[in-house]
């Protein structure tokens, strides 16, 4: 007699198993893979920023060279100026570069309409601070992010000019998975996790089916007496 019945627990356990280890294998899923999308946005955004810092460091750099050859340039023939513009503003990661005067006058700059035009005082004044360097964050007219540096060109304590350059700033770093890689990751993951769920639920639910069919068969016993254990007993017409 046992054999059925174990078929019968069988059959009968084996759909609520599997439907509450799937249910809960999709949720552990679902939890894992919003944590290795914020954990792959974070490492994006400190990348971001590395590169970003490492961008400002160079502008800077840049900057200094920039306005050591213009001084050089000034002194020696202002009609190189712009051909020293030009090659600067030829390499990647310069979204603008210029030198202006004394008189917010442009010189030189890597859009040639803007040679001769006069910068507005205000707008001027708010990045030339005497003889210092200014350098600062920006967003240029197309929502790109960018870094600004305006240094003064000075031959001994005479100020000749400014430049200004312009670098570009990357937005977001690399993502390091993209979401079919996050969903296969997931998804390896979550076999073995399905199948321990889906033996220990099936575990859990053969003991508790064998306390309750030997409470229920106690209980017959009890009320019915030993007679009512019996497969065959049929009760006598009365």
């Amino acid at each position: 007699m046992s054999e059925p019945s174990e078929h019968r627990w069988w059959t009968g356990s084996v759909g609520p198993a599997l439907a509450i280890s799937a249910c809960a294998t999709v949720v552990i899923g679902g939890l894992l893979y919003d944590v290795l999308t914020r954990h792959d946005h974070a490492a994006s955004q400190e990348v971001a920023t590395a590169a970003a810092q490492a961008a400002e460091q160079r502008a800077l750099a840049a900057a200094e060279v920039f306005a050591a050859s213009a001084r050089s340039v000034m002194v020696a023939d202002l009609s190189r100026l712009q051909d020293l513009v030009t090659a600067l503003a030829g390499t990647d990661g310069w979204l603008d570069a210029m030198v202006v005067n004394r008189e917010a006058t442009v010189l030189a700059a890597k859009q040639p309409g803007q040679i001769g035009q006069a910068i507005p005082e205000a707008t001027w004044a708010s990045w030339k601070r005497g003889a210092q360097t200014v350098a600062r964050r920006v967003v240029d007219h197309a929502g790109r992010p960018a870094f600004v540096v305006v240094m003064p060109v000075k031959e001994r304590d005479d100020l000749l000019a400014s430049v200004m350059l312009v670098a570009e700033l990357p937005v977001d770093g690399p993502m390091l998975r993209t979401p079919l890689n996050r969903a296969r990751e997931v998804g390896l993951l979550l076999v073995p996790v399905f199948l321990f769920l889906l033996a220990v639920i099936g575990l859990s639910m053969k003991i508790a089916t064998g306390a309750m069919r030997r409470q229920l068969r106690a209980l017959v016993t009890e009320v019915l007496g030993p007679q009512g254990e019996s497969d065959n007993w049929v009760p006598k017409a009365g």
